[in-house]
């Protein structure tokens, strides 16, 4: 993270836009509002120290708390006993933001003390840079690797996502609008996957007097207006910030494939607040500003406590009831007393206005990346951990369900809530690790909750998950210091709608009917060009499930009805004749009742009943690599074979459904191999599983030859302890019925 914060002055250009907006650009954040004045001034980047005790803070700033009997006119007589001026001003909790004159450690030294001596200050502390919770060196993580794409979702595999959105579907649960605050990073307002439903609102845009939000503003119109060319919207898609990354887990487009928000399903109900002054790293602010044309970004200096605090008032403002802050200053293991001292302070701090808002607004709730730092968080040593009915402190855990290696973990008083897996898909071919990601996927799943309880208040919302949270993963228990359990989006859903259903004397839902009824199986048959479509459910709804069939394509004929409608489990039938054998098309059957749907790829192609049966075939490995000097000489000992030469394959394939299918695989001297489940579609087979510690990854295309059906791909395997990586490829053929 370290290499990630490093940050350089760009150009004398940019230097004076950003001297320029700390002049002319106070950020008045709201001239009238229920906390109070609100007003925080961005820091100027150039007055940033890195030290070995306090990490980053701002030398020439301290941030005072002040009892609650003084208020401002105490802290102007302090700014003036520093020789310094208010630049910031938190009424809600009595803060101000001080500029001193000096900008060395001396002066600062200085204005500490005098202020820490007075019986009017509650807590007078260093302004600490806050930086994104995220981006770790993540080529160290065996799930970053290409290798394993097929587990690119395995995140949402385990929060149950998938699950979670047929639950709501089948309970027929009324969704209502939530307002999510996400504090980070500026955007990617022209990304596609922010061009949903969902609308997501610039808070920054509203201060009228800011010339940044002003060209922002006219940026947005033009696009609108105008629109962009293919190559405009290509090159924009590429570029993405740390909060692209964290707002996309929440609410990316579910409707223009790739990556979806795990709270997507909620459409215009769904509305994202976003700050975007938070912080701006040199490479991204690199990759901004390729192109003049769209500059999107503001310059603003990297960001600090007391501007955070109050970009969170103002998301209270504006409405949000969860809001997302994956950051925090960099946290240190150490036995300094003054470090400790320090920290304790800036913890305070934070604990004091969490308290306060809880105690005015307990329907809001906060949730925080733990952080990557690797270090305990005792309540004392962070703005996070604390044990407070509106804050969840969120964990990272590694596919095994043990700590990832880098995730703060709970010590003493501290807590870590809850845990999330860490990998996260955040945008087309992009996996990202880092408490920064597990932290928006609770923020996504307690949107969920808010959306068909809008009610529940941060304490009942905080209980829920953790009643609801997965214990064990593998038969093994989640560690207790990250919360001991990791969060499950179907199981908190269900939770919520039942609690309801209680209050009106409702019998509770089971998850299995309900995921049951979230679900219908498509099947073809016949061929090559007269087919039966059949949709079959395993649970029909009280007043009966009415199944449509749509069919998208050319040259076919299509007779009778296209709803038919299902009262109790079963199946339904249409004849669909096609042209001509070469002919495709696509046909969708979807439920009514629930809205789920199933597509297949009828006519042209081999369907997966055409591959059941025993194929022979060859396999053999292209490379293998180990970063452990030692074992290479006993791996290499035990292969069966050099590279590029094959062995016997032996494969038994048992048809499953349209899609899917059992592969039993086994290697002539090899070791027993488990059976293993694939997928087909349009012509190609894939499998991505882990067995017994190692990452497997099967692809081919299935392809007619001379009256035989026959498979080529590739393979790789690869041991989640990063010890041992393969690959090669495998062929086979079986002889056509």
């Amino acid at each position: 993270m370290e290499g990630f914060m490093k940050f350089r002055i760009i150009s004398l250009i940019v230097s004076l836009m950003i001297i320029f907006s700390l002049v002319l650009c106070s950020c008045s954040l709201f001239k009238k509002n229920s906390f109070g004045k609100i007003e925080a001034r961005q820091s100027d980047e150039s007055k940033i120290v890195n030290s070995s005790k306090f990490g980053k803070y701002f030398i020439n700033e301290i941030i005072v708390l002040l009892n609650d009997e003084y208020d401002r006119k105490e802290a102007e007589k302090i700014a003036e006993g520093v020789n310094g001026k208010i630049v910031g001003e938190l009424e809600f909790i009595n803060m101000y933001q001080i500029e001193l004159s000096s900008s060395d450690e001396e002066g600062l030294l200085k204005a500490l003390k005098y202020a820490r001596d007075l019986k009017s200050t509650y807590y007078v502390l260093r302004n600490p840079v806050n930086e994104p919770r995220g981006n770790i060196n993540v080529s160290c993580n065996p799930f970053d690797d290409d290798t394993y794409r097929g587990t690119n979702g395995f995140s949402n595999r385990m929060l149950g996502t998938k699950e979670a959105w047929d639950i709501i579907k089948a309970s027929g649960v009324e969704l209502n609008k939530v307002d999510v605050g996400v504090i980070d990073e500026p955007i990617n307002i022209f990304n596609t996957e922010l061009q949903g439903e969902a609308k997501i609102n610039i808070l920054d845009e509203e201060d009228e007097d800011n010339p940044e939000m002003k060209i922002m503003r006219s940026k947005k119109k033009r696009f609108k207006e105008t629109g962009m060319t293919d190559q405009d919207v290509e090159f924009y898609n590429q570029i993405n910030s740390h909060g692209n990354y964290v707002t996309n887990i929440i609410a990316a487009n579910s409707k223009n494939g790739g990556v979806a928000g795990i709270a997507s399903i909620l459409g215009d109900k769904l509305n994202i607040n976003v700050n975007d002054y938070a912080y701006l790293g040199d490479k991204d602010k690199e990759r901004f500003k390729a192109d003049p044309q769209y500059q999107i970004v503001d310059e603003g200096g990297k960001s600090n406590l007391f501007y955070e605090m109050c970009n969170m008032l103002r998301q209270v403002e504006k409405g949000s009831k969860i809001i997302n802050c994956s950051f925090g200053a960099k946290m240190q293991n150490t036995d300094d007393k003054e470090v400790n001292t320090e920290m304790k302070r800036r913890s305070k701090a934070m604990k004091k206005f969490l308290e306060k808002m809880n105690k005015e607004h307990p329907d809001v709730i906060f949730v925080s990346a733990a952080g990557n730092d690797n270090v305990g968080t005792n309540g004392e040593n962070d703005y996070w951990g604390h044990k407070l009915p509106n804050l969840i402190t969120v964990g990272a855990l590694n596919s095994n369900g043990d700590r990832a290696d880098y995730s703060v973990y709970s010590v003493g008083d501290g807590e870590v809530t809850i845990s999330a897996f860490d990998n996260a898909v955040i945008s087309k071919g992009t996996v990202e690790v880092g408490t920064s990601f597990t932290a928006p996927q609770v923020s996504g799943v307690i949107t969920l909750m808010k959306s068909i309880n809008p009610d529940l208040t941060a304490l009942e919302i905080k209980d829920i998950i953790k009643k609801t949270s997965s214990k064990t993963f593998n038969g093994k228990e989640i560690p207790a210091n990250l919360g001991g359990g990791f969060v499950r989006a179907d199981d908190a859903v269900l939770e919520v709608i039942n609690q309801l259903r209680k209050k009106e004397n409702k019998t509770p839902l089971k998850k299995e009917d309900l995921l049951s009824m979230g679900n219908v199986e498509v099947n073809s048959s016949g061929g090559p060009r007269d087919f039966t479509i059949t949709a079959s459910i395993k649970l029909a709804s009280e007043k009966g499930t009415p199944l449509e069939i749509d069919i998208s394509g050319s040259n076919y004929i299509f007779s009778g009805d296209r709803v038919k409608t299902l009262v109790s489990p079963g199946n339904v039938s249409w004849d669909l004749t096609l042209s001509n054998s070469d002919t495709k098309v696509v046909v969708k059957v979807t439920r009514l009742d629930t809205k789920s749907c199933t597509t297949i790829l009828v006519g042209g192609e081999l369907t997966a009943k055409d591959l059941e049966g025993e194929w022979e075939g060859k396999t053999s490995y292209d490379s293998w690599s180990t970063p452990y000097e030692m074992a290479k000489k006993e791996i290499q000992k035990r292969l069966l074979a050099g590279p590029g030469e094959e062995l016997p394959l032996h494969i038994s394939v048992k048809y499953v459904s349209e899609n899917a299918l059992l592969f039993d695989m086994q290697v002539k001297g090899g070791l027993p191999m488990p059976k293993m489940p694939f997928t087909f579609s349009q012509g190609k087979l894939s499998a991505e599983f882990v067995h017994n510690m190692v990452a497997y990854n099967y692809s081919a295309n299935i392809f007619e030859e001379e009256g035989s059906i026959k498979l080529s791909g590739v393979w790789n395997s690869r041991a989640t302890n990063g010890s041992m990586n393969m690959n090669g490829k495998w062929r086979a053929t079986l002889q056509k019925k």
